[in-house]
């Protein structure tokens, strides 16, 4: 892995025990039959990602493929998924569950969007003990939600110690996915959750105490990933993935 970020392979493509990270994402999000539809926003070396899993329905993962190249420079995560979803996510679509390309976890994306429904926020966010310059957050129980972890609500965002952070995996409403809530330039969803916090507004999500979670962008955390799933775990690999799975191959 290239550390200033100058690989020719796109995070997402990056190897995984002999597979690319997004074919374990892939593995992890066949847990819930709702998600049926992925829309990869892309930008460095998109060619890359879209000639491996094509267009369309791909019979060999279960899903329908489709991309969005983000227009111009300087949209960051903001921009890049509010155009994503204005350009290909049907309009009566009124969900829309979003994972970063380069996590690994073994959390399962149903309770996540089980608690969104329930609760009918515009986001609800997912959190891990992690230590981050941003996205870091304190947050207070609000009660124990599930096997998937406790529900909490953002009191604040706090500094570089080990606290609650942004996890990578959330479920936002259609409704915000305009140029007040995604603005081009910002990060997502730190920014987003600032202005909620700033303007008053409620933000719940999930802090995941059991499973297992790291950024496979760092080279140690990829090697720590490694050895965890050559070690085994519990929560992985789902139940009923397809043949292509990298576990299977």
């Amino acid at each position: 892995m290239d550390p200033a970020g100058k690989s020719e392979v796109p995070k997402p493509m990056r190897p995984l025990l002999g597979h690319p990270i997004i074919e374990w994402q892939l593995a992890i999000l066949q847990r819930d039959p709702r998600i049926t539809d992925i829309i990869m926003s892309l930008g460095h070396q998109a060619e890359v990602v879209s000639s491996h899993f094509g267009e369309g329905y791909n019979r060999e993962y279960g899903f329908n493929f489709y991309y969005h190249i983000d227009s111009r420079e300087g949209l960051e995560t903001a921009g890049a998924l509010r155009e994503a979803i204005e350009n290909k996510v049907p309009k009566d679509e009124k969900n829309i569950f979003v994972l970063f390309g380069d996590i690994f976890t073994d959390l399962n994306p149903g309770e996540l969007i089980n608690t969104h429904e329930r609760l009918k926020q515009a986001i609800t966010n997912s959190f891990v003990a992690q230590r981050a310059n941003i996205g870091v957050l304190e947050t207070k129980r609000i009660r124990a939600d599930s096997e998937f972890g406790d529900l909490r609500k953002v009191v604040r965002y706090k500094g570089k110690i080990w606290q609650e952070g942004n996890a990578g995996l959330c479920v936002i409403s259609r409704d915000i996915a305009n140029n007040r809530w995604l603005i081009d330039g910002e990060d997502f969803p730190d920014d987003l959750e600032k202005r909620f916090l700033a303007e008053g507004r409620e933000l719940v999500g999930i802090m995941h105490t059991p499973g297992f979670w790291t950024n496979v962008s760092d080279p140690g955390d990829l090697h720590m990933t490694e050895f965890r799933l050559k070690e085994g775990l519990p929560n992985y690999p789902p139940r009923g993935y397809s043949a292509s799975s990298p576990e299977r191959k």
